[in-house]
């Protein structure tokens, strides 16, 4: 089962997601790709290497599950 979860992010407020989880965003929101910066979380964790930081103002919605899985 896939849940929705939506977000309004007021102006500058940001967060931090991975990126799989990401369904859509508005327009003014700003998206940025960061590294994972801790080796450890890289290649023995089950971890991404990026993150997506979504920084608003505007509307997300992320999805629960990776659709590949679900």
């Amino acid at each position: 089962m896939i849940l929705l979860l939506n977000m309004d992010l007021l102006p500058g407020q940001q967060t931090i997601i991975n990126t799989r989880y990401l369904m859509m965003m508005e327009y003014s929101c700003t998206i940025e790709i960061q590294n994972v910066k801790r080796i450890k979380n890289r290649f023995f964790g089950n971890e991404n290497l990026f993150n997506t930081v979504i920084t608003g103002p505007g509307k997300i919605i992320l999805q629960t599950c990776q659709l590949a899985i679900c």
